[in-house]
């Protein structure tokens, strides 16, 4: 049987080197679905294998988390690559990436940001904070008094901050994925309960195997750490939230196991504070 004649007005097929999905969806004309969120992170992944060695696991958990709304806390030794993993990670999906270095020093105000006084205009001007941005990397959280981490509970929790009275909402999607060191103590500020309530996960970084740490010199001696690219956008992961939120059916089974253990922790007096 013969192929139907093409239409004259008809348009080519889009090539498919680029991420078709992404681009079809953040204009709205088409909707994703599950395996949309399963190919766009398999090529997201790909990617940041670039200049990431192993770690699938806590790449993956940090995906599960932005699609579920939480937040992360990375606990591993100086070097282990947090900063690098996190760069890596919102630079390949599309958001915009800030860092705050959590300081003994550090305000509310470095945090959130304040307003400033300009002169040629006569008023104030908000001076916006590293907390606007898609992605935040607050680096040695626990290194900061707890007026300063307390900075941290509005934002994570409602995805707003306030400023001198007046509320500012964060753009979507807004991911904090915190980190502290397990072995320096001294000169640090225990998370309080009420902070570490605002993480979904918290994910120790193991040092790389013999193998891995191989890979890593032969990687850095390669060049290839510049050759990054984003392989979606902010808007196509707003999708894929949704998605997650609407489209993902949880039996009644499942809730009940999530509820049993919740009130599980409530009743075990090993705890201190249950779920």
């Amino acid at each position: 049987m013969s192929k139907a004649p093409t239409p004259p007005d008809a348009k080519p097929a889009k090539s498919d080197k680029s991420t078709p999905t992404s681009q079809s969806t953040s204009s709205g004309r088409e909707k994703i679905n599950a395996k949309d969120i399963q190919r766009i992170w398999k090529e997201c992944h790909s990617e940041m294998q670039k200049v990431i060695i192993g770690k699938a696991d806590v790449l993956e958990d940090i995906m599960i988390t932005l699609l579920a709304g939480g937040h992360v806390l990375l606990e591993g030794v100086p070097g282990i690559a947090k900063t690098v993993i996190t760069k890596a990670f919102a630079d390949t999906i599309g958001l915009v990436f800030n860092r705050q270095q959590f300081t003994p020093d550090a305000l509310p105000s470095d945090v959130l940001g304040t307003n400033i006084y300009d002169p040629k205009t006569g008023s104030f001007k908000l001076r916006r904070g590293p907390v606007f941005c898609n992605f935040l990397l607050a680096d040695e959280i626990n290194r900061s008094p707890p007026k300063t981490q307390a900075a941290m509970l509005e934002c994570m929790a409602e995805t707003q901050v306030t400023i001198e009275g007046e509320l500012y909402p964060l753009d979507p999607p807004f991911i904090v994925v915190a980190t502290q060191n397990p072995i320096e103590q001294e000169g640090t500020y225990p998370l309080p309960e009420a902070q570490v309530d605002r993480f979904s996960m918290k994910l120790v970084l193991e040092l790389p195997d013999a193998q891995e740490e191989k890979d890593i010199i032969h990687l850095k001696h390669s060049g290839h750490f510049k050759k990054i690219r984003p392989v979606t956008t902010a808007a196509t992961v707003n999708k894929m939230i949704d998605v997650v939120k609407k489209d993902i059916h949880m039996s009644e089974d499942i809730i009940i196991y999530i509820r049993d253990i919740v009130m599980k922790t409530r009743t075990d007096p090993r705890l201190i504070l249950g779920g």
